[in-house]
Protein backbone atom coordinates (compact mmCIF):
# COMPACT_ATOMS: atom_id res chain seq x y z
CA UNK A 1 0.00 0.00 0.00
CA UNK A 2 1.31 3.53 -0.82
CA UNK A 3 0.54 6.57 1.45
CA UNK A 4 1.08 9.99 -0.29
CA UNK A 5 1.25 12.71 1.96
CA UNK A 6 0.79 16.30 -0.02
CA UNK A 7 3.63 18.85 1.69
CA UNK A 8 1.61 21.15 4.00
CA UNK A 9 -0.74 18.56 5.46
CA UNK A 10 -1.27 18.56 9.20
CA UNK A 11 -0.74 16.80 11.81
CA UNK A 12 -3.51 14.96 12.55
CA UNK A 13 -4.38 14.02 8.66
CA UNK A 14 -0.08 12.18 8.68
CA UNK A 15 -1.61 10.47 11.87
CA UNK A 16 -4.61 9.49 10.00
CA UNK A 17 -3.57 8.12 7.26
CA UNK A 18 -0.77 6.22 9.42
CA UNK A 19 -3.66 4.79 11.67
CA UNK A 20 -5.38 3.17 8.29
CA UNK A 21 -1.98 2.03 6.96
CA UNK A 22 -1.26 -0.04 10.09
CA UNK A 23 -4.81 -1.02 9.97
CA UNK A 24 -4.41 -2.82 6.54
CA UNK A 25 -1.13 -4.27 7.81
CA UNK A 26 -2.53 -5.75 10.72
CA UNK A 27 -5.95 -6.88 8.82
CA UNK A 28 -3.50 -8.57 6.66
CA UNK A 29 -1.31 -10.43 9.22
CA UNK A 30 -4.55 -11.41 11.10
CA UNK A 31 -5.84 -13.62 8.20
CA UNK A 32 -2.54 -14.93 7.18
CA UNK A 33 -2.11 -16.11 10.93
CA UNK A 34 -5.66 -17.34 10.85
CA UNK A 35 -5.00 -19.25 7.32
CA UNK A 36 -2.00 -21.05 8.78
CA UNK A 37 -4.31 -21.71 11.89
CA UNK A 38 -6.62 -23.19 10.00
CA UNK A 39 -4.82 -25.22 7.83
CA UNK A 40 -2.39 -26.53 10.54
CA UNK A 41 -5.08 -27.10 13.37
CA UNK A 42 -8.70 -27.40 10.83
CA UNK A 43 -8.07 -30.58 10.17
CA UNK A 44 -8.07 -32.05 13.36
CA UNK A 45 -11.29 -32.03 16.04
CA UNK A 46 -9.90 -31.45 19.45
CA UNK A 47 -11.73 -32.11 22.14
CA UNK A 48 -11.46 -31.63 26.24
CA UNK A 49 -12.00 -35.30 26.36
CA UNK A 50 -8.95 -36.19 24.64
CA UNK A 51 -5.48 -36.72 26.13
CA UNK A 52 -2.55 -34.16 24.89
CA UNK A 53 -1.25 -38.12 23.73
CA UNK A 54 -3.93 -38.81 21.82
CA UNK A 55 -4.27 -35.16 20.16
CA UNK A 56 -0.29 -35.73 19.78
CA UNK A 57 -1.23 -38.63 17.63
CA UNK A 58 -3.45 -37.52 15.28
CA UNK A 59 -1.33 -34.56 14.33
CA UNK A 60 1.50 -37.10 13.63
CA UNK A 61 -0.49 -38.93 11.73
CA UNK A 62 -1.60 -36.01 9.51
CA UNK A 63 1.50 -35.49 8.59
CA UNK A 64 1.96 -39.38 6.99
Amino acid sequence: MVATIQSGATKEKIQNILKRLNESINKKRQKKRQSILDETFGKVSVFSLKTPLEIQKELRDEWD
